[in-house]
C-alpha cells in the first residue's frame, strides 16, 4: 500500500473489475477499488467524487481513516468499516464505508451516503447487500438461540443450500467452547475480525474472521446477531508458526504474571507449578529450590506424578542448564527444565505425563523452552523473598518454622493431600522433664536439648516434610503420602534417636525423652485443621499420661467425635 491515497479517474479502471455486476454503474454512492500496485481508481461518478474530495485539504483526515481502513483489510484479509464524514459547501456528507479484500493486495471500496434519509438508505440496501455477497464469504443471521435463520450465499461452507438455516453456529465449531463463552455468531456488541475455527460440511477446519453486530427488536433488547464472515484458513496455516510463538509468548507472559501477582513465595512457587502444568498440558508438575549445599529441595508440586514421584531428585541432579532433559521413569515421560540467571541454577521444574506411553509435542517443547528462557529471573526473587520471609517464620533457637507459619503450611499440605486424593500424618511432639533441665542446669543447657532434638527430628524425616516448632518444649511433623504404618513407624525411629538425650537430663529420676501423638488424615474426611491438630495433641497427651516416652495412634476423625460427644 501506499503512504498516501492516490487517485486516479480514468475510465479504463473498470477493466482490473470486469467480472463485477453490471449495477456497480448506477450504484448510488462512491465505489472505488485499490490495485495491486496500490492505487485508488473510481468505478463510477460518485467514487470520482469522493476522491476529488478526499484530495481536498479539509479531506485529509477522511483520506487517512480509509488509508487504515484499507491496510487492515488487505493486511487481515477481512471486511473493514468506517464512517467517513467529508466537508462539502453545506453540511458534511457522512459516508458509511466499506472496504472488501480481494486478494492479490487488491481491495474495492464501497460507499453509502447515510446523511440521506432511513427510507433512502433501505431503498438501497439490496444493491449494497449485493457488493458485500461479492467479497465477503458469506453473511449471515441468527436468531436469539444463535441459529441461522439468514445465509447469503446459501452454501457457504460448502453445505447444501439452506441447509445451515436452523442449524446452531456452536454445532459447526471445531471445538466445544466453554458454557459461559459468548460465540459472535451471538454477539452482544460488537464484534470485529474475530477468528474462530469452525467445520465445513465435509468436516474440514476452516477459519473464519467474523464481524458481527448484535439485532436488536423495537424495545432495544437483543433478538439475534448479523455479520459477515471472510475465509482466512490459508493465511493463518502460512503464518502458523508465527501464531503459535504469539501463543506460547502470551501464555509465558501470563504465567510470569500469575507468579508474580501472588502475596508470598509459596504461593508463587504453587502458582507455578499449576500453571506450567496446565499450560505444558502436562499431568503433573514438581517445583525445586537449591539449598546453600547445592541440593534440591522440592518446595511445590501440582498433579500426581504416581510411583515415579521417588526419582524426582535424581532426575533433578542430571538437567543440564542449557537444555531441557527428557526422560522417561517406570514408563512415565518427564521433562525437567533448570532456571537460573548469570549461568547458576536458582530451581528446577519436572513436569510430567503419567500416561505410560505418552509423548510430548513441538508445541510443549517449545513452550517449555521459551518459559525457561524468562522464569528464571521470577526464580531468583522468589529466593530473595524466601530469605526475608525466613526471618519472620523461622525460630531463631532451632531453625525450624514457627508457630504461626507452621499452620500456614499445614493449610497448603491438606489442600494439596485432598487435591491428591492422598492421605497424610500429624506428629506432636513433646520433651519429658524438660523443666527440670531449665530448673537445674539452666536455660543454655535447655536450649541445647531443644536444639539436639530438632537435629533429630530433621534426621527422621524426609527434605520435604513439614517440621515446626509450636513453642516451648512442644513440635509437631507433617509427613506427607503416609498412612499409619508409616507414620509409627517413624515416631519409632525418633522414640529410638532420643535416647540420645539422656546424657542431657537433669537427673537420672527425670531422664530427657520425648512422648509422641499421631493423627493420620483422611483427605475424603472433610476434617479441618484444628481438628487435626487436636487429635494429634490429645494422642500425644495420651502418651505422656501412661508414662512417657512412648507413641500413641489417636483414633479416626469419626470416633475421635464419638468419644468427645461421650464425655
Amino acid at each position: 500500500m501506499p503512504s498516501k491515497i492516490r487517485g486516479r479517474r480514468a475510465d479504463s479502471a473498470r477493466d482490473d473489475w470486469a467480472d463485477m455486476p453490471a449495477t456497480l454503474s448506477g450504484y448510488p454512492g462512491p465505489v472505488l477499488q485499490i490495485t495491486a500496485s496500490g492505487e485508488l481508481q473510481p468505478l463510477n461518478d460518485d467514487g470520482r467524487w469522493l476522491i476529488d474530495a478526499l484530495d481536498r485539504p479539509a479531506g485529509q483526515d477522511a483520506a487517512s481513516r480509509l488509508l487504515d481502513l484499507i491496510k487492515q483489510a488487505i493486511a487481515d484479509r477481512t471486511t473493514t468499516r468506517d464512517i467517513l464524514a467529508l466537508p462539502t459547501d453545506g453540511d458534511d456528507r457522512v459516508i458509511d464505508t466499506t472496504v472488501l479484500p480481494r486478494g492479490d493486495r487488491r481491495a474495492l471500496v464501497v460507499g453509502l451516503d447515510t446523511t440521506e434519509s432511513r427510507a433512502a438508505i433501505r431503498a438501497d440496501e439490496n444493491r449494497y447487500r449485493q457488493l458485500v455477497d461479492i467479497a465477503a464469504d458469506f453473511a449471515w443471521e441468527t436468531d436469539k438461540n444463535g441459529a441461522f435463520t439468514f445465509i447469503s450465499p446459501a452454501s457457504a461452507l460448502g453445505h447444501a443450500p439452506g441447509a445451515l438455516i436452523g442449524k446452531r453456529a456452536r454445532d459447526i465449531l471445531l471445538r466445544e467452547p466453554s458454557k459461559a463463552a459468548v460465540l459472535p455468531f451471538s454477539a452482544v456488541a460488537a464484534v470485529r475480525q474475530e477468528e474462530i475455527w469452525v467445520r465445513n460440511a465435509d468436516g474440514h477446519p476452516v477459519c473464519l474472521a467474523v464481524s458481527a453486530l448484535p439485532i436488536l427488536n423495537e424495545k432495544g433488547l437483543r433478538c439475534g446477531a448479523r455479520g459477515v464472515c471472510h475465509d482466512v484458513t490459508s493465511s493463518r496455516l502460512v503464518d502458523s508458526t508465527d501464531a503459535r510463538r504469539r501463543v506460547r509468548d502470551r501464555v509465558v507472559n501470563h504465567i510470569l504474571d500469575s507468579i508474580r501477582g501472588q502475596p508470598n513465595s509459596q504461593a508463587m512457587l504453587d502458582t507455578a507449578a499449576r500453571s506450567i502444568c496446565k499450560a505444558a498440558e502436562s499431568d503433573a508438575c514438581e517445583a525445586f529450590l537449591f539449598g546453600d549445599d547445592g541440593r534440591p529441595i522440592r518446595v511445590a508440586s501440582f498433579g500426581d506424578t504416581g510411583i515415579a514421584e521417588r526419582y524426582s531428585y535424581e532426575l533433578v541432579k542430571r538437567i543440564d542448564v542449557s537444555d531441557l532433559h527428557r526422560a522417561t521413569v517406570a514408563g512415565r515421560p518427564a521433562i525437567g527444565m533448570l532456571t537460573g540467571t548469570g549461568g547458576a541454577p536458582t530451581g528446577a521444574f519436572l513436569i510430567w505425563r503419567v500416561e505410560p506411553g505418552a509423548d510430548w509435542t513441538d508445541d510443549n517443547e517449545l513452550l517449555l523452552v521459551a518459559l525457561r528462557e524468562q522464569i528464571g529471573v521470577v526464580m531468583s526473587q522468589i529466593v530473595e523473598q524466601r530469605k526475608l520471609e525466613t526471618i519472620s517464620r523461622f525460630d531463631e533457637l532451632t531453625g525450624l518454622i514457627n508457630r504461626r507459619f507452621f499452620y500456614e503450611e499445614l493449610d497448603q499440605r491438606l489442600s494439596q493431600s485432598i487435591q491428591r486424593g492422598r492421605r497424610g500424618s500429624l506428629i506432636y511432639v513433646d520433651l519429658d522433664n524438660f523443666k527440670a533441665v531449665n530448673d537445674k542446669l539452666g536455660h543454655d543447657k535447655g536450649d541445647a536439648v531443644l536444639r539436639k532434638l530438632a537435629d533429630i527430628l530433621r534426621a527422621n524425616t524426609r527434605e520435604y516434610d513439614l517440621i515446626g516448632r509450636l513453642g516451648g518444649d512442644e513440635f509437631a511433623i507433617w509427613l506427607d503420602d503416609t498412612d499409619a504404618n508409616v507414620a509409627a513407624k517413624r515416631g519409632e525411629n525418633m522414640l529410638i534417636a532420643s535416647q540420645a538425650m539422656s546424657g542431657m537430663s537433669a537427673s537420672r529420676d527425670k531422664p530427657l525423652a520425648i512422648s509422641i501423638g499421631i493423627a493420620i488424615y483422611d483427605p475424603r474426611s472433610e476434617e479441618t485443621r484444628d481438628t487435626l491438630i487436636t487429635r494429634a495433641d490429645s494422642a500425644m497427651y495420651q502418651a505422656k499420661h501412661t508414662g512417657k516416652g512412648r507413641l500413641a495412634l489417636a483414633p479416626p476423625v469419626e470416633r475421635f467425635a464419638e468419644q468427645r460427644q461421650a464425655r
